[in-house]
């Protein structure tokens, strides 16, 4: 059967709908259904060759109506989660008589409005109804003139409506200053604590916006900032007196309790710098959000008002196709150990451990990590993340899944100390989503895991002796552990994703910016 093929037209950068059009493919995959989806334009800041998409590049826009005529798509689709303006690749794709389907939200629904040949969908409609859509636009009837844009069009109906014409905007958005990586993507934290859940359809109340530092809102229904997103005092002094002057809710947002940071931290320097403005904003700010009890506890010692949203993983990222089949070595016991360069000092607390491991079962345990340290050493073995996964956390996370259950199982050493103490266990579901479970410190954040059901394989206390006896017992049993992983991949997939908390999610999240409770989407 020949491919749908799809056209998406311009820069797809994540607010345009980049990850959208990624779970688009696997879902049309997953379907059987044979989908060629083609980027005229070019994805910024990342390798285009990573991409499960093909991507043509960049163009000057008199080749783009050339272009489309080479692609010759049976649909073009505008993939956007936000409201666009007037959008000149419309006009190119209306131009080229082709179906053409778009989301019912700004101006891309009002200019197609009574246009044949295409179709608007609910912008809140998932990947997988997104191809059923595709699907019935491809057989819209083609024109072979296509739809000029009219005369005076941009200026006349968008600049400058026409008198005695009612303008009704649409629900202002939440506009959201994230965290960001040196390139400008989005960091690991941005995604998991605030872009994936409030674009998430079973939570999304409407629109949402990410603006950067320097650049103030032009409307909104609450606006929010992540950790040290903006770490300039004078715009956070602008930005809270426009959030008042307007009469919009300013909510803070952090996951680690950086404004009592420790001296010995590796990333004190940084903070200490930016920390200044972060205080500003979750002092003045109407609430905050925080991921555990005690840091929200923490927390109200500068604003009383906190409330906390709990880490949940994106099931549309971890659970829509099932972990690759086992890799591990008959020879090895792989254990695995996951974190940032940050976590050095907790990784130290197995290095005893592991070094005084013996041989069982004729097999040598090998601890592998991802992430904390670049160079491998006497007592573990690094494995590099690639430069496509590095790019953003979606990418990671698919590569992470890529390599299966190469683990028996993983390990999470976690230092007893007061910055440690309001962690998240959210390692540990990330474990367990590709189906290793885990042994973990005892410490605040694991315990409550436990004491909530998660099947934990052990918690060890922070000494060489507590984690030997556990590492011990775990390769004891290690003809176990297959079964543990199913377990803790089914309890994350149960209770710790963003659909299963979705309701307490949006319940929080109406409280904090005083907004009506959303109703729950079909998707």
């Amino acid at each position: 059967m020949k491919p749908l093929r799809v056209a998406v037209l311009g820069v797809l950068a994540v607010h345009k709908g980049l990850l959208l059009v990624e779970e688009l493919v696997e879902a049309a995959r997953r379907r059987g259904i044979a989908v060629d989806v083609v980027l005229i334009g070019y994805v910024p800041g990342a390798p285009n060759e990573e991409r499960s998409i093909r991507i043509s590049g960049a163009y000057d826009d008199a080749e783009l109506d050339v272009l489309i005529a080479r692609e010759d798509p049976d649909v073009i689709w505008f993939p956007v989660r936000l409201p666009e303006t007037y959008s000149f690749t419309l006009t190119a794709a209306l131009r080229s008589g082709r179906p053409v389907a778009v989301p019912d939200i700004g101006a891309l629904r009002e200019r197609v409005a009574g246009l044949q040949g295409t179709i608007v969908y609910p912008w809140r409609d998932d990947a997988a109804e997104i191809v059923q859509t595709l699907r019935r636009a491809a057989t819209l009837p083609h024109s072979a003139r296509g739809h000029d844009a009219p005369s005076g069009f941009y200026d006349a109906d968008y600049l400058r409506p026409p008198a005695g014409r009612a303008y009704h905007p649409s629900t202002p958005p939440i506009v959201t200053y994230e965290t960001r990586l040196p390139s400008g993507q989005l960091d690991a934290c941005a995604y998991i604590r605030v872009h994936l859940p409030l674009r998430h359809p079973a939570i999304a109340s409407g629109p949402v916006v990410s603006l950067r530092e320097g650049e103030l809102p032009v409307e909104a229904c609450g606006v929010l900032v992540q950790r040290t997103a903006i770490g300039d005092v004078e715009f956070a002094t602008r930005l809270i007196a426009w959030c008042r002057t307007h009469d919009v809710p300013l909510v803070y947002e952090t996951d680690d309790n950086l404004f009592d940071i420790a001296a010995d931290h590796a990333d004190f320097a940084y903070y200490r710098m930016r920390n200044v403005a972060a205080l500003s904003i979750a002092e003045s700010a109407n609430a905050i959000l925080t991921s555990t009890q005690g840091l929200a506890d923490a927390l109200r010692a500068r604003n009383p008002r906190v409330f906390v949203i709990e880490n949940a993983l994106d099931e549309r990222l971890w659970y829509e196709q099932p972990v690759a089949p086992s890799a591990t070595a008959s020879g090895e016991i792989r254990i695995l150990y996951m974190g940032t360069a940050t976590h050095g000092d907790d990784l130290a607390v197995l290095r005893d451990a592991i070094t005084s491991l013996r041989m069982r079962d004729g097999r040598r345990a090998v601890l592998e990590i991802i992430g904390a340290q670049e160079r491998s050493d006497s007592w573990c073995t690094t494995i590099p993340v690639p430069l496509g996964a590095a790019t953003s956390y979606p990418s990671f996370v698919r590569w992470l899944r890529s390599l299966g259950n190469r683990w028996s199982f993983g390990v999470i050493p976690l230092r007893a100390n007061t910055f440690n103490a309001g962690k998240s266990a959210i390692k540990a579901l990330d474990y367990g989503a590709i189906g290793v479970p885990s042994i973990a410190s005892d410490v605040a954040p694991y315990r409550l895991l436990a004491e909530a059901g998660a099947p934990l394989l052990a918690l060890a206390r922070e000494s060489t002796d507590a984690w030997v006896a556990a590492l011990e017992t775990a390769l004891t049993h290690s003809g176990s552990i297959a079964a543990s992983g199913r377990a803790m991949r089914a309890w994350v997939r149960a209770n710790a994703t963003l659909k299963a908390t979705a309701a307490a999610r949006r319940e929080v999240l109406a409280e904090a910016f005083s907004l009506p409770v959303a109703a729950p989407s079909s998707g």
